[in-house]
């Protein structure tokens, strides 16, 4: 079965479901030339009116781009060329999707993670319901926050986006939505309402208003409680550093619960990805989206040839003995240098 499926309603909308549940519709390369083709024909097509993008199973909308294969590429040129081809396409389709001519509503319900939110998040309607598991852990693979984050985590409220980016911590929906990452908040069980809601929508004019006033009547305010609403003072006060080395003794500092439990989350992250995630966070204050997307593809491309990426993917993805054994032990024995290298266009 396809791992792409679409289809048209007589409305105008189209609608595309990432199809692999048994992977949490983790993205191949195979699935985002899909999704390219698709989207690049409804766009020339005057009768589809707006797109619908969601995921098939339970577990969730996506988990993200399928970066296992690329532990396997190490040391093979051929590959590797297929992984940097990877990460070229990858940005260049969620560039193409942030500007797209006709509004997209995606929905994050369940886990909705790095390559997945990378999709949808120009996307102008973005539904997070009380199953929602956003994150962008790249971290925890010795990698960074990529897919354009460095544009939308600095969209969010205060220093969120830094919290995020660094902690690569996961976030439900209640949170998501007060972080501006999604712009509505839905019960699970209502999703099947919506949906047979906009099949039949009047899409003839005022496409956008009309999806959101569908949505809107099915909207509620979250149910659950989020860490961001307790915690966005301090939070500003504590990443509003320079420097990892600052940020971590904030953190080390603190007395409250969570000033020890995101200093404990952070001493478990990869050196190198904290002192490159944060320059690129503040370098990125201020570029466009695809400025910053072009930032990505030089840090991806350098990340490839980075022995601590494979081993943070060998410890989570490959072995998963959450063990990785990083050459650099901790943040001091990052150095500028260090850092500026995996910055400088190959």
């Amino acid at each position: 079965m396809s791992k792409i499926l679409h289809k048209q309603y007589e409305n105008g909308l189209g609608e595309i479901v990432l199809n692999r549940p048994e992977a949490i519709n983790a993205l191949s390369f195979e699935m985002l030339e899909e999704i390219d083709r698709i989207l690049r024909n409804w766009e020339k097509d005057e009768t589809i009116k707006a797109v619908l993008i969601k995921g098939a199973g339970e577990r969730g909308y996506c988990a993200g781009g399928d970066v296992k294969s690329f532990y396997y590429a190490q040391g093979d040129a051929e590959k590797l060329e297929v992984s940097k081809a990877f990460f070229t396409f990858e940005y260049k389709l969620d560039d193409y999707i942030h500007y797209y001519k006709k509004p997209i509503v995606a929905i994050m319900d369940g886990v909705c993670m790095g390559g997945g939110v990378g999709l949808v998040n120009g996307a102008p309607i973005r539904i997070v319901t009380e199953r929602t598991k956003w994150a962008m852990p790249e971290v925890n693979i010795s990698l960074f926050p990529d897919i354009g984050a460095g544009y939308f985590l600095n969209q969010c409220p205060g220093l969120i986006g830094r919290y995020l980016g660094l902690t690569g911590n996961m976030i439900n929906g209640a949170d998501a939505l007060f972080a501006k990452i999604a712009t509505h908040y839905l019960s699970s069980s209502d999703l099947p309402v919506l949906y047979e809601r906009l099949e039949t929508l009047d899409l003839s004019e005022n496409v956008q208003g009309n999806l959101e006033t569908a949505i809107e009547n099915l909207a509620k305010a979250p149910e659950i409680h989020g860490i961001f609403t307790d915690n966005i003072e301090e939070i500003n006060e504590r990443f509003n550093f320079d420097t990892v080395e600052e940020i971590l003794e904030a953190l080390e500092n603190g007395q409250t619960p969570f000033a020890k439990e995101t200093f404990a989350s952070l001493s478990t992250k990869s050196p190198i990805s904290l002192k490159v995630t944060l320059k690129m966070l503040i370098e990125s204050i201020g570029k466009s989206y695809t400025e910053v997307l072009a930032t990505d593809l030089i840090l991806a491309t350098n990340f490839l040839t980075l022995p601590d990426f494979y081993e943070g993917l060998r410890a989570v993805l490959v072995d998963k003995d959450r063990k990785p054994d990083y050459f650099y032990k901790n943040v001091a024995q990052v150095t500028t240098e260090d850092v500026e290298k995996l910055l400088a266009p190959v």
